[in-house]
């Protein structure tokens, strides 16, 4: 074909939809243009997961992509991908990797994760597929954080995933050799009727300035196709808007673990979820975001928080081991989508303009079916203009009151921190956010909120709503507001004594989740107003307390005051305060960043203290990933126990050995032993270190006393299973200033992994309570509302 014949269609866009349409279009024997970049960068196509995945990108509420038509046409895309994909090895003679299944995962950080397994499988199983429920231990690849259990897993062996790169590539190839394809390098910029009317063939107009006729035209260009007709104003199309979902996705050249199949979580806060994908090589792809791009905006580059998602996201939910390896590139795309998200197939107002676009998250899994229908389109074979998919059909265009409904929940898991807040503050914050959606929606006249209507106008969907949160904090007079704002009066009178309890005072008191209390004061309050011997009544009964919002603790000498007021310290060392900080230069596992094994404080001291506690002076911060603090309740974990194992449990005794200043410290055990001041039975335990990983100062254990037959290893995996059961740990985020009271005789804790580098410094103290006033049933009355004096 050569430079100046007339196209019989001209395909724009060389993303995975146009280069299957050129493909499809040019098996017709028609002469196709093929107009756009041979490299694929800043495409969605080469950002993109390539998972063929027509159940599990169901989600739970109005969804239109959930209907039972939309997954009916995915299925039957799925359905033939196989047999195009091996028509396409054929022909290119390229390879190209397809894996066959796929792992959907419900974790904490989900909330109506269990709800989307469920409409997975059902969709699944409506369209004569199958969906396996499984328990989260049987997926391969899976290992993540501990403060992010998996909860469920639904093994969906009819989904794939493809090597989008490879794909791409034999796809190009292909199209490059074929002699009724001519491919301009370079960008249509306009449409033109051309000279002989409405009847003729229209001009491509490039960006180098080219210009080539072509009797039909396919849009195939994803989110520029609104750009596209916007500039071709002698052609009315009818098009309906088309959005951007602006991509960010990650690829790491090596896993470092096994990796079979794509492991995924189901589809959340106006997003795609968390995705690890196998890719040629031991590499895995890790992806993605999905962020709106307003209509006229172009970002065509990932922000440094755009990649720290991914990761996080995939490190936490999927696999920590992402954490460790090296990253091989970043890409970014723009998903195109309309406002109902549906796609755009089918011809436009002037017919010889055909769209074939906004397939928004299905892009290479409907690309042959889409293909497939312009191709029957332009053939005769099969006409689309009646089709749903049809880019002249009504779209409803939804009011802000009408997008925001009951998505205020969705809104509040944006807003806050993967750990949450607990239920009742869940509900005060949904009140809150919907007075604020109330004013904003009724108050569209308001010149102080002009710039966030606007914003919707230009981009009324769903997707805008988180967008319009982080644009509140770019209003002038929220930002004046925040400028403005007189610091906090420090040292102000408060009537209350400094040395003691005063009457009157009450506490609030709040639940943690799975146990534990968090104490806070109703006002301004000093640390030193608490009672201790209420504190620790109520310590040995919750088992941990977090004393946050109290004035009194802020250095050394302080903390170590208030500690002192509890008991007598158990030092060890020079001093009683211990500084527990991350060195350059570790001497211990103590102070690194790494793995920790789970443990009670004093394993090797003869002087056990009762109370370990903590003081946080600097926080991992919401940039970084890890550094809780985990605490596993062995109470907790002996009442959840069978009775043949807790028979077994407390035959056992261990030996524990570890390396520490040039000397081997040693100490035996037994594994149930009796709490000294509430009588319960609890766990005392140190876990090995797992094999391939490696800290210093590491401890060893061996099993001392056993029954006959008892086989070790799988006594102590029993253990360790059973102490980081989501329902018995509890899982610390550091706020500056928090302090923590841990129960040592009862829990058991260790520290997540954080990057090197980060700060985290807490200050350490462990108390002696000896006998504990108050400590009977009568008389462990809580803090709660309780008058002190």
């Amino acid at each position: 074909m050569s430079a100046r014949d007339v196209a019989d269609v001209a395909v724009i866009g060389t993303g995975i939809i146009g280069l299957s349409t050129a493909w499809a279009v040019s098996g017709l024997g028609m002469r196709v243009l093929l107009v756009g970049p041979r490299s694929h960068t800043g495409q969605a196509s080469a950002a993109a997961g390539a998972m063929l995945a027509p159940f599990s990108e169901t989600a739970a509420g109005d969804d239109p992509l959930s209907s039972p038509a939309e997954i009916t046409h995915r299925a039957a895309a799925r359905a033939s991908y196989g047999d195009w994909l091996a028509r396409l090895r054929s022909e290119s003679g390229r390879v190209v990797s397809m894996t066959d299944g796929i792992w959907l995962v419900a974790t904490a950080h989900g909330q109506g994760d269990l709800e989307a397994l469920e409409l997975a499988a059902r969709a699944a199983r409506d369209q004569g597929a199958s969906a396996e429920p499984h328990p989260p231990s049987e997926v391969p690849g899976l290992s993540p954080a501990r403060t992010c259990p998996a909860h469920a897993a639904l093994w969906l062996p009819g989904e794939a995933s493809v090597d989008i790169v490879e794909l791409l590539d034999a796809l190009s190839h292909l199209l490059s050799v074929r002699e009724n394809v001519r491919w301009a390098d370079t960008s249509a910029v306009a449409l033109e009727p051309g000279t002989a009317g409405s009847d003729g063939p229209l001009v491509v107009r490039c960006a180098d300035r080219e210009r080539y006729e072509a009797g039909r035209v396919v849009l195939a260009v994803g989110s520029g196709t609104g750009a596209l007709a916007a500039a071709s104003p002698g052609l009315s199309l009818g098009l309906p808007l088309v959005l951007a979902g602006k991509g960010v996705s990650v690829l790491v050249r090596d896993t470092g673990f096994a990796l079979p199949t794509t492991v995924r979580t189901p589809m959340r806060r106006f997003a795609c979820g968390a995705h690890l994908v196998p890719r040629a090589g031991g590499a895995a792809y890790l992806g993605a975001t999905n962020r709106l791009t307003p209509p006229g905006e172009t970002s065509t580059a990932p922000a440094l928080e755009e990649i720290l998602t991914v990761v996080q996201s995939v490190g936490d939910e999927l696999n920590t081991g992402v954490y460790h390896r090296e990253l091989a590139d970043v890409a970014v795309g723009h998903r195109p989508y309309t406002l109902d998200h549906l796609p755009l197939v089918g011809p436009t107002e002037d017919p010889r303009v055909l769209a074939a676009t906004a397939t928004y998250r299905n892009g290479v899994l409907l690309a042959p079916y889409v293909a497939g229908l312009i191709a029957g389109h332009l053939s005769g074979a099969g006409p689309l203009d009646a089709r749903p998919w049809r880019p002249t059909r009504p779209v409803a265009v939804p009011s802000l009151g009408e997008a925001l409904g009951d998505r205020i929940q969705m809104l509040i898991d944006v807003l806050l921190p993967a750990e949450g807040v607990t239920a009742p503050w869940h509900l005060d914050l949904q009140a809150l956010l919907g007075v604020a959606a109330r004013h904003l929606v009724e108050s569209p006249d308001d010149a102080r909120w002009r710039p966030l209507h606007r914003l919707w106008d230009r981009a009324p969907v769903v997707e805008t709503l988180p967008v319009l949160l982080r644009a509140v904090r770019d209003l002038p007079h929220v930002a004046n507001s925040a400028a403005g704002r007189s610091p906090a009066r420090k040292d102000a009178p408060s009537g209350r004594s400094k040395t003691g309890p005063v009457s009157r005072q009450r506490w609030r008191q709040h639940r943690l989740t799975p146990f534990g209390v968090r104490l806070s004061p109703a006002g301004q309050a000093d640390l030193d107003e608490l009672p201790p011997e209420r504190l620790k009544s109520l310590l040995l009964r919750e088992h941990l307390l977090l004393l946050r919002g109290f004035t009194g603790g802020s250095t050394v000498d302080k903390f170590e005051a208030f500690a002192r007021r509890l008991g007598p310290l158990v030092v060890w060392g020079d001093a009683p305060i211990a500084s527990v900080v991350a060195k350059a230069e570790p001497d211990d596992h103590v102070h690194d960043t790494g793995f920790m094994p789970l443990h009670w404080d004093g394993v090797y001291k003869p002087d056990t203290p009762d109370i370990q506690m903590f003081q946080c002076l600097k926080a991992v911060g919401t940039a970084a990933s890890g550094g809780a603090t985990l605490f596993s309740d062995t109470t907790r974990v002996i009442a959840g126990a069978a009775p043949g194992t807790l028979d077994l449990w407390r035959a056992l005794t261990f030996r524990y050995e570890r390396p520490l200043g040039g000397e081997m410290l040693s100490r035996s055990c037994p594994l149930v032993v009796e709490h000294p001041h509430t009588g319960e039975p609890t766990l005392r335990f140190t876990e090995p270190v797992p094999d391939g990983v490696h800290i210093l100062n590491p401890p060893n254990l061996t099993l001392e006393r056993a029954p006959s037959g008892c086989d070790s290893a799988e006594a102590i995996q029993q253990i360790r299973d059973a102490l980081y059961d989501p329902r018995y740990m509890y899982a610390h985020r550091w706020r500056v200033g928090d302090i923590v009271l841990a129960d040592n005789r009862a829990l058991l804790h260790t520290r997540e992994p954080y990057p090197p580098g980060t700060e985290r410094h807490l200050l350490r103290a462990h108390v002696r309570i000896g006998d504990v006033a108050g400590d009977t049933p009568a008389d462990r009355t809580s803090l709660a509302g309780q008058e002190v004096g």
